[in-house]
């Protein structure tokens, strides 16, 4: 049988479980994706509405709570002059279409709970509040102010946490509940630039002129489309580069489909989209057509040495290689290169490139070691954006107690993560990454039919709750 305190457990987590579904269902159906700014409401309607709803939670809870200007707000509990930080988003992507059920309606269906945001990033925030809630009802004394930052802009310039750290103290460490499990201890590098080059108008044409070559949508994407249109002098060359095409189409298996209108060509490239972080995962279409380009010897000018030194330099590797750019470490490995997009004409040749760089390194080390081979084809580099790498060695303090924690109670003995993508733990120093996902899962994020499995949310608040207490008491 039973004894009182036991029952009294049971009953208790049994109103925190009820209110942590109920919670979470009432923030997803709140649509809070970023809509017409306003004076007091710089994301508008559905951001604010959210960021108003959770301070008031938080603050029926017993939290102090601060709303910063309708950019952010947090909730804190405990008292000290450092401070645990658990940093999320309130803003959620497009519901986009096809969804199984109503994107904002948080259904529940065989144990799920479905919804845009469900997992990225609601979820975790309430199963967040909650371990906080159940670490303030018991009485224990803190030697650390724990508050939880509601980010309200994450997906897409992060304006909202900028405007925190502009008004706000930065906490002293910090965990993201906006990856997964466990422990991200080491992000690379991610840089975006342009290799281009102007071209002198050639008087000289060749039998073969390139119009335009153009393909892909991002730098941080594997293109899976690429077209080019070619002008011919004389329609006998139509043959011979038909019969070129299907010799390469049966020696490479690229899909390539060729349409001819009088004395113009067109050449259109299919691929598998994938992300920039892994590109391995998808087939580029841009370097499919770049390189059956290279093997045909009367195209114009400029232009043809342009495709030559995509053939020679980038061809289909992932590794900078022949760019001489092929960085490694020990900590994270190998430098992963990807071409988001390419854009030529008569005028100029453009590449947009997407490169995810080993922690050790920096941009600086990456542009100069492609210095010497863009120089022999008169290439330019011109510089978009740098994301620094964020690294802490397993051995630091916020590090080992996240997977002290996360061992515990997993039951296993998992190493931290390395990753070629960027999280949201790069918004403020000493942060990392983890979870809420759990090794194997599928939440489809930014995908419709997005959902958190109800054990899996209480799951994560349990281990937000052990945190709190191994970093605070």
């Amino acid at each position: 049988m039973k004894n009182k305190k036991n029952i009294k457990e049971i009953n208790t987590f049994k109103e925190t479980r009820d209110e942590i579904v109920l919670k979470t269902i009432e923030l997803i159906k709140i649509p809070s994706v970023n809509s017409k700014p306003t004076k007091k409401r710089p994301f508008g309607k559905g951001i604010d509405d959210a960021l108003k709803y959770i301070l008031t939670l938080c603050n029926d809870l017993g939290f102090r709570t601060k709303y910063i200007d309708g950019y952010c707000g947090f909730a804190e509990i405990g008292e000290g002059k450092e401070m645990l930080g658990i940093l999320v988003h309130l803003d959620v992507v497009p519901e986009g279409q096809g969804w199984s059920y109503p994107p904002f309606g948080a259904e529940i269906h065989d144990g799920k709970i479905y919804g845009r945001g469900a997992t990225d990033n609601k979820g975790p925030i309430i199963a967040a509040i909650y371990a906080m809630k159940s670490v303030l009802d018991s009485k224990m004394k803190l030697n650390k102010r724990v508050r939880i930052i509601f980010g309200t802009d994450e997906e897409r310039k992060r304006e909202g946490i900028k405007y925190y750290l502009k008004k706000e103290k930065e906490p002293t460490l910090s965990f993201t509940p906006d990856a997964v499990y466990p422990v991200i201890n080491c992000e690379k590098g991610n840089m975006i630039f342009k290799i281009k080059r102007k071209f002198i108008k050639n008087e000289n044409e060749k039998e073969l002129k390139v119009i335009y070559i153009k393909g892909g949508t991002r730098a941080n994407i594997v293109s899976d489309y690429c077209e080019t249109l070619i002008e011919i002098k004389s329609e006998k060359l139509i043959s011979q580069i038909d019969k070129k095409l299907k010799e390469y189409l049966l020696k490479t298996g690229c899909n390539i489909k060729m349409n001819v209108n009088k004395r113009n060509i067109t050449l259109k490239s299919f691929g598998v989209s994938a992300h920039g972080a892994y590109p391995l995962a998808g087939e580029n279409a841009i370097s499919n057509l770049l390189l059956f380009l290279n093997s045909i010897k009367d195209l114009d000018g400029e232009i043809k040495s342009f495709i030559n030194f995509y053939s020679k330099h980038i061809n289909h590797e992932y590794s900078g290689h022949s760019l001489g750019c092929n960085l490694k470490d020990n900590v994270s490995g190998d430098l992963i290169l990807n071409v988001g997009c390419v854009n030529v004409n008569t005028h100029k040749g453009e590449l947009l490139i997407n490169i995810r760089y080993p922690v050790r390194y920096t941009s600086t080390v990456v542009y100069n070691c492609m210095e010497n081979v863009l120089k022999q084809y008169g290439l330019k580099i011109e510089e978009i954006k740098d994301s620094k790498p964020l690294y802490m060695s397993e051995d630091n303090y916020l590090v080992k107690k996240l997977m002290k924690v996360y061992s515990q109670i997993m039951g296993n003995n998992m190493k931290p993560k390395t990753i070629n993508g960027g999280t949201y733990a790069r918004t403020m120093n000493n942060t990392v990454a983890f979870g809420p996902i759990f090794p194997g899962k599928d939440a489809h994020i930014h995908e419709k039919n997005e959902n958190i499995v109800i054990k899996d949310l209480l799951l994560n608040y349990k281990i937000f709750k052990e945190v709190i207490k191994e970093i605070c008491s």
